[in-house]
């Protein structure tokens, strides 16, 4: 219970410094190239963007002002990683959620000029924009021209009366044209669907066949997997409950003693503004002893006590989703989930000591009787942490089903982790 206490005080502290820290700027490198010709360097104040900006906060290298540029100043920038690229277009920014479409099949056109996210660099290009309702916008740049890939979704009536979900894909005949001097690939845009993952295999496809040292994806739609090595170590305490397994449940005098942690992590952010979160997986070795000795009676005609000697080691897997709140050099996380664990090894002895009058005997027994153990063991996991380029720790609350199966003996288990992980492949 005190360590559980332990993991929610430390979570409320790097919750509310990362409110405090989110609360900051976030600025980033980056490059800024002008319509008036100059090219600026700084720093943007960078959300990693799902929706496209309509404007960037920008602070020159060596001041502290502020200024904020729309499309109509910057022609491109450049900021971790991300490419944007000011382009007057037009287009139908309708919202594509089914609840809001209506029965027209005309295009709902607006002109501006926007920030595009660069998907693929080359001739053609390949943009992005995600309207505030998010929508999904695809453009090229062909020939010195920027093309709208056109995409509707409508409300049409069908055979005897029903309604249903109609598209015009004219997108498709336009990829066509733009990717004809590649037939191979051309004929492939009759199957490629109106989103990022597709249009841009698309791309990839047809650079392979045209010109392969002219394929520049800045953003292949992929999550950036992680993998790592990690070792800790913790405490544990086992919560034993009922009456009929008492040199359990009646003492007081066990100790319980936690093996070293060792495995290997695979973590997986989601994209764009969801990569505040991600799907940490680990697998690890872990275990734990339990050792003392239990007194039941104790009187001048007779004596009753029992020596446990036990121990179990996990193969574990963990499942977690993690939230990161990003605080400039360093990341604050908090993480949940669940794991699941192999029993790999086993030790459950208990040895009885009886003395009646002058006789005494050791008896050597089960501790828990074998059709009793359950060698699979599933728990909750909590945890929070801190981490700086590829090092991270980690506090980890862990509450497991523990060894026994049968409803005489509860052996839920309390564990507490201190983890050091480090990041050795970034994809």
């Amino acid at each position: 219970m005190h360590t559980f206490r332990a993991l929610l005080i430390l979570s409320s502290i790097l919750i509310c410094s990362a409110q405090r820290a989110l609360a900051k700027d976030n600025f980033k490198p980056s490059t800024l190239v002008m319509y008036n010709g100059d090219t600026l360097y700084g720093s943007i104040n960078y959300g990693n963007w799902e929706k496209n900006p309509g404007q960037i906060r920008f602070k020159a290298d060596n001041q502290n002002s502020i200024i904020s540029y729309t499309p109509i100043d910057v022609e491109e920038f450049y900021v971790e990683g991300d490419m944007y690229v000011s382009r007057a277009i037009e287009a139908d920014f309708s919202s594509l959620n089914q609840k809001e479409l209506n029965y027209s099949r005309e295009f709902d056109l607006k002109k501006g000029r926007l920030f595009l996210r660069v998907l693929v660099k080359g001739e053609p290009a390949l943009l992005h924009h995600v309207s505030q309702n998010g929508r999904d916008n695809f453009f090229v740049d062909y020939q010195g021209e920027t093309h709208w890939l056109k995409y509707r979704k409508y409300i049409d009536y069908f055979d005897k009366g029903y309604t249903g979900v109609a598209y015009i894909n004219t997108y498709q005949g336009q990829l066509k044209f733009f990717l004809a001097d590649c037939p191979e690939v051309a004929n492939l845009t009759s199957r490629t669907a109106y989103n990022q993952k597709q249009i841009i295999q698309l791309f990839h496809k047809y650079y392979a066949c045209k010109n392969p040292e002219m394929l520049a994806i800045l953003d292949d739609g992929k999550p950036r997997s992680e993998i790592g090595i990690f070792i800790g170590y913790g405490s544990t305490h086992v919560n034993y409950k009922g009456k009929i397994y008492r040199p359990f449940t009646e003492s007081y005098n066990l100790s319980f003693s936690t093996l070293p942690v060792v495995g290997l992590s695979y973590n997986v952010p989601l994209r764009r503004s969801l990569s505040k979160f991600s799907i940490f997986n680990d697998l690890h070795f872990s275990g734990y002893t339990v050792e003392g000795r239990t007194v039941l009676d104790d009187f001048s005609f007779y004596f009753l006590a029992y020596d446990i000697n036990q121990s179990f080691s996990y193969v574990n897997l963990s499942n977690l989703l993690r939230y990161r709140f990003f605080t400039g050099k360093s990341i604050l996380f908090i993480n949940a989930g669940i794991a699941q664990g192999a029993m790999v090894t086993l030790r459950n002895e208990m040895t009885e000591e009886r003395r009646e009058a002058s006789e005494t005997t050791h008896t050597s027994m089960e501790a828990i009787s074998k059709k009793d153990i359950r060698k699979y063991e599933q728990s909750i996991v909590l945890g929070a942490g801190i981490s700086r380029n590829r090092l991270s720790g980690e506090l980890r609350y862990q509450n497991g089903s523990g060894v026994s199966r049968t409803n005489h003996l509860g052996t839920g288990t309390t564990r507490l982790f201190l983890l050091l992980n480090y990041t050795l492949i970034k994809n």
